[in-house]
């Protein structure tokens, strides 16, 4: 969720007009876009190499669909084959899906872009008190808070038992990181605050807000945010990951039919086809099929506008000639061989998907998966979009492979540095009854450290799936293995002392930089409870 939406592979832009108008008649005559049956040998190859069970890819040009198509099974193990109509989770991609809400409201003057917050939801508050007082709707979609990257993910990743009031609640305890709006940083439970202002405003949940007033419209049949209508629903996909080697199936964060408090921010199951729509509403600027505008011309554009400046990194520069980044409301933009882009990427646990669109050649493209395979998912994007775009011809699944072991190798290096310690550097720990007990952060709520098998066990109370056995690593300092390795995301554990020596409190960080950075434990700030 990031994550919901990954860091390592999303990358994204918007162009001015004179670079966009240089390349678009040079650049047509030599492209030769792949043909179906190309797009089915890539992604079958992609699929064979990232041990992918299951994948969906929808193509748009001009308003025709020229390539809609499932691939593979649903759940490894299991008969059901994806088609055009199973549904996926797409993760971060809702987040244009709860911006294009808002643009509704703005359009019934409801609202404006530039509402303070508080004056829709006064219990709103922010760790500090000017911030809450100047912050905007805006603010909520731009990821310019001052918040960290995926601060306070934990409430909702990878499961959650808290109520969005909660999560709600629960901001004013996240300490920024930043001063408010010098600085992007990834943020997802903001998004779940411009959902609480869809349904304030609306006077109906943002789940059914979104179902009749975005996807009813759209002919999206086959997408839900309020989800309470999948009870009985069997064609959807099931998350997978490789551990260790080896394909194993996760465990879904929640039932098909189960609402998600982190609907707005990336809760919103799809199916191709459904998504190949959506795509179309933007490709028009904000209009139906039939050319009546559901989003207003001037609420469009301001979705499409550059909100927070990004910055381009060599990997863009090199793969797409990139020279503008940015994020608009819900949207990432940037240049891209000369062309304008607007896309999104979306993560959850085994489970990863991509829109990728380029309005000035009415190209959409769209990726589902049901394995969190990146450079399967970038390789399958990039071959299709870069066909449209340019003459160059490249393997691009080759490309990503190798760049993706390359860094697989850099981090597992690097974790292996980090996780030995030298003999003469062995620190002894405490008795391990000293560390028992309850443990209170402030956001994230109370963890219990016990015994199990004459060692420690961490149990968080509202995140059922962060349970595992604390290894020794060093002095007060543990490594959480957690029971549910499907997560791959062990952290270390530090317990602090007080002048007495007694334990008073613990910190965590993530184990290795790979790890998603939802699972935001350099966040959390414990304290033990005295009996």
């Amino acid at each position: 969720m990031g994550r919901f939406c990954r860091k390592i592979w999303i990358r994204y832009i918007v162009l001015p007009l004179g670079v966009v108008a240089l390349s678009a008649s040079t650049v047509l005559a030599d492209v030769t876009p792949l043909t179906s049956a190309e797009i089915d040998a890539i992604t079958k190859e992609v699929m064979e190499l990232h041990s992918i069970p299951g994948l969906a890819v929808g193509v748009v040009k001009d308003g025709e669909v020229v390539h809609l198509k499932g691939y593979g099974v649903r759940e490894n193990g299991q008969p059901g084959g994806v088609d055009e109509n199973t549904l996926f989770g797409i993760a971060s991609n809702s987040k244009a899906f709860a911006t294009s809400a808002l643009a509704l409201l703005v359009d019934q003057k409801k609202i404006s872009w530039d509402d303070k917050v508080i004056d829709h939801l006064p219990e709103f508050r922010m760790h500090d008190a000017w911030v809450t007082r100047e912050f905007r709707i805006r603010d909520l979609v731009i990821h310019n808070s001052g918040l960290g990257l995926g601060a306070g993910d934990l409430m909702v990743w990878p499961t959650s038992k808290r109520t969005r009031a909660e999560i709600i609640h629960n901001l004013r305890y996240l300490k920024p990181v930043t001063s408010f709006r010098s600085e992007f940083a990834y943020d997802n439970l903001l998004y779940i605050v411009a959902g609480e202002v869809v349904a304030r405003v609306s006077g109906t949940s943002f789940d059914a807000f979104v179902n009749k007033n975005l996807m009813e419209p759209l002919g999206m049949a086959r997408c839900a945010a309020d989800r309470t209508g999948l009870t009985g629903e069997t064609n959807y996909a099931k998350p997978h990951a490789v551990i260790d080697g080896s394909l194993m199936n996760i465990e879904p964060s929640e039932a098909i039919d189960q609402n998600a408090v982190w609907a707005a921010a990336g809760g919103l199951q799809c199916s191709v086809k459904s998504m190949v729509k959506w795509m179309g509403l933007h490709l028009r600027g904000g209009k139906l099929e039939n050319g009546k505008r559901l989003i207003s011309r001037r609420s469009y554009k301001e979705l499409v506008t550059p909100q927070t400046i990004l910055s381009v990194g060599s990997r863009d520069r090199d793969l797409n000639g990139t020279k503008f980044r940015a994020y608009g409301l819900g949207l990432f933009l940037q240049d891209s061989d000369g062309y304008k882009v607007v896309s999104h990427g979306g993560t959850l646990l085994g489970m990863i998907s991509q829109t990728y669109m380029v309005p000035e050649l009415g190209l959409g493209i769209v990726v589902l998966t049901n394995q969190q395979a990146y450079p399967g998912r970038d390789a399958l994007v990039t071959s299709i979009a870069k066909s449209y775009m340019t003459a160059e011809k490249s393997d691009w699944v080759a490309k990503f492979a190798e760049s993706t072991a390359k860094y697989k190798a850099r981090v597992a290096k690097q974790v292996a540095r980090e996780t030995s310690v030298e003999p003469g550097h062995r620190l002894e720990s405490l008795p391990l009854g000293q560390y028992h007990g309850r443990y209170t952060d402030s956001w994230f709520g109370n963890v219990t450290i016990s015994d199990r098998e004459g060692g420690l066990y961490f149990t968080a109370e509202k995140s059922r799936r962060i349970k595992g056995k604390l290894i020794h690593f060093n002095g007060n300092v543990f490594i959480a293995r957690w029971d549910d390795r499907t997560l791959e995301a062990d952290a270390y554990v530090s317990f602090e002392t007080s002048f007495d020596g007694k334990v008073n409190g613990m910190t965590m960080k993530p184990v290795s930089p790979a790890i998603d950075f939802s699972f935001d434990f350099q966040d959390l700030d414990f304290e033990k409870q005295r009996d």
